[in-house]
């Protein structure tokens, strides 16, 4: 499916494979942080937030990572259901 794109593209900007098995929370705008992985639909898609108000995501399968508004990225998904933050003493994570 498309999804796995979205995913993939998340991974490998962030150098982690499973994104579930980082500390989650439910998406809090006040609390988001650069470089949280943001998740609709129970990990049906993914985008990273950049910070400004920016998240970088995938759209489809095969198609070039964009830098969206995370309020445009809301209206047309709805609510992130999750937020999930990259532990910072992780050694294998790539600097971004």
């Amino acid at each position: 499916g498309g999804y796995q794109n979205c995913k993939l593209f998340v991974q490998e900007l962030t150098g982690v494979c499973r994104i579930k098995d980082l500390p989650s929370k439910p998406f809090d705008k006040k609390t988001l942080k650069i470089g949280d992985i943001l998740a609709w639909w129970n990990g049906l898609h993914y985008a990273v937030y950049l910070g400004n108000e920016e998240v970088m995501e995938v759209e489809e399968w095969g198609a070039s990572p964009r830098i969206s508004r995370l309020q445009d990225v809301i209206e047309e998904h709805e609510m992130p259901e999750y937020q999930y933050t990259i532990p910072k003493q992780n050694p294998r994570r790539r600097r971004l």
